[in-house]
C-alpha cells in the first residue's frame, strides 16, 4: 500500500491548526479535577474534614453525597471538555466561547476569594486548605484567562470553524 492511501483526507487532518497550550492546561487540570471530586464518593470521613468538606452530609445522607460529589465532577468534566474544544484539540464544541468565558470567570472569582481570607488566615493558619485551594483555583483562572483571550482574539483554529461563536 502506497502512504497516500493510508493518508487521511485534507478534512480529516488537522492540518494548519493551532492549539491553544493554555487552553489545554486548564482543560486538563478540570479533568484531573473531576477525577479527584468523583473519587471523594469513596474517601474516608477523615479526609472529607480535612478537606473542608461536608462530613456530616456524608455520614448521614451517603447517597446524596454521592451524587453531589458526581454532579460537581460532571460539570468540571465537561468544562475541561469544552476548553481542550477551544484550544483545538477536540472538534469545535457549540458555544465554546461562552462556556470558556464561565470557567474563566468562576475560576478567577474563586480564586480571588484569597484576598478576604487573607486576614482569617493570618489569625487561623490550621485553616491553610481554604488559601491553597483559592491559590490553585487563581492560577488556573489566569491560565485559562490567557487561553481564553486568544480565543477571542484568533478565534476557534480548527478546519472548518467559523471563530468559534
Amino acid at each position: 500500500m502506497s502512504a497516500t492511501i493510508l493518508e487521511s483526507p485534507p478534512s480529516a487532518r488537522h492540518a494548519g491548526t493551532r492549539r491553544d497550550p493554555a487552553l489545554i492546561a486548564g482543560g486538563a487540570f478540570s479533568l484531573v479535577f473531576a477525577l479527584f471530586q468523583a473519587s471523594a464518593v469513596f474517601w474516608p470521613t477523615r479526609w472529607i474534614a480535612a478537606l473542608g468538606g461536608p462530613v456530616e452530609l456524608s455520614r448521614t445522607k451517603p447517597v446524596l453525597y454521592a451524587a453531589l460529589c458526581l454532579v460537581i465532577a460532571l460539570v468540571v468534566a465537561a468544562c475541561g471538555v469544552y476548553a481542550l474544544s477551544g484550544a483545538g484539540v477536540l472538534r469545535r464544541l457549540s458555544g465554546v466561547r461562552t462556556v470558556v468565558t464561565a470557567t474563566t470567570a468562576v475560576y478567577l472569582v474563586r480564586g480571588l476569594l484569597l484576598v478576604p481570607q487573607l486576614p482569617v488566615l493570618a489569625r487561623h493558619p490550621e485553616a491553610w486548605r481554604f488559601g491553597a485551594f483559592s491559590v490553585i483555583a487563581l492560577a488556573v483562572g489566569v491560565v485559562h484567562l490567557v487561553g481564553t483571550i486568544r480565543l477571542y482574539r484568533e478565534g476557534r483554529t480548527a478546519p472548518g470553524a467559523t471563530g468559534g461563536r
